[in-house]
């Protein structure tokens, strides 16, 4: 699991030094352009070892602490050196065991709707359909995943319950999930609006899509998010890195409501330079 990560020449620029939170949830911060973002695909690509992602990040040195071993990536123009020595493999590959660093890494937030929506047409439809088949997907898990999958359920269902005004979520045998308004009529899960529709895709996402003890990386999860989800959001990680037994999230935002009462966790990008 990651402990810290120190970037050196991000974008020729930010130096960094950045160690997660004891808690077990870090809040990133900063301006725009800072790096936020990147500093995510980095960690991505640095789990998978993607070294053609890793050579077109702008950066001179990145050292990521883990629990009981710490890896450095040097870059000189194209040629990419992993703890001294030269890593040739143009593609994707795992490093070797004992190089092998945050564990599983799941990119989460609000962000992926943009990102689909600016660089590919084919997968902003693959979001939609993702975002679509939550009913379905939970159905299946309901199906096959026993009592740990039973446990989650009722963990999802709780979280969202307290955030959906006159209309309460149902997990169903035959749907997967349902609604049920104040009139006591049934909604489907397109009946939702696209922000409660989002927010339930985002907590299923988080139970259900994301393998235990993972590092959880949040990007922007505000969007979409009313000020009150966004005040309860790190409360909800902290019983979801239970549930995901003892997954850690560091999260990315602009957001001071998400920030709360929680600012011993902030991490702020801007602070050493003034802004």
């Amino acid at each position: 699991m990651l402990k810290a990560i120190k970037i050196e020449g991000l974008f020729s620029r930010f130096d960094y030094d950045i160690e997660m939170k004891e808690e077990g949830i870090t809040i990133l911060t900063g301006p725009n352009g800072f790096g936020k973002s990147t500093i995510f695909s980095l960690i991505e690509a640095v789990a998978v070892a993607d070294a053609d992602a890793i050579r077109r990040t702008s950066f001179k040195k990145t050292v990521l602490f883990c629990e009981g071993k710490n890896v450095t990536i040097e870059k000189s123009g194209k040629q990419l050196f992993v703890d001294g020595e030269a890593f040739e493999d143009g593609g994707k590959r795992n490093l070797e065991a004992d190089k092998t660093l945050p564990g599983a890494v799941k990119s989460v937030g609000g962000r992926k709707l943009l990102d689909s929506a600016l660089n590919d047409w084919e997968k902003l439809k693959d979001y939609i359909e993702d975002v679509k088949s939550v009913p379905k997907r939970l159905k299946a898990r309901m199906e096959s995943g026993g009592q740990p999958a039973a446990d989650r359920t009722k963990l999802f269902i709780d979280l969202i319950k307290d955030k959906l005004n006159f209309k309460t979520p149902v997990a169903d045998a035959a749907e997967g999930l349902k609604f049920v308004d104040a009139d006591g009529v049934t909604l489907g899960f397109t009946e939702l609006s696209a922000g409660e529709a989002q927010l339930t895709a985002f907590y299923y996402e988080l139970l259900f899509e994301t393998p235990e003890k993972a590092l959880i990386l949040i990007d922007e999860p505000e969007i979409s998010m009313h000020i009150v989800w966004q005040m309860r959001l790190v409360d909800d990680l902290e019983r979801i890195c239970a549930a995901l037994n003892g997954a850690k999230a560091i999260v990315a935002t602009h957001s001071p409501q998400i920030l709360g009462g929680h600012r011993s966790l902030q991490v702020d990008l801007g602070e050493q330079y003034e802004c």
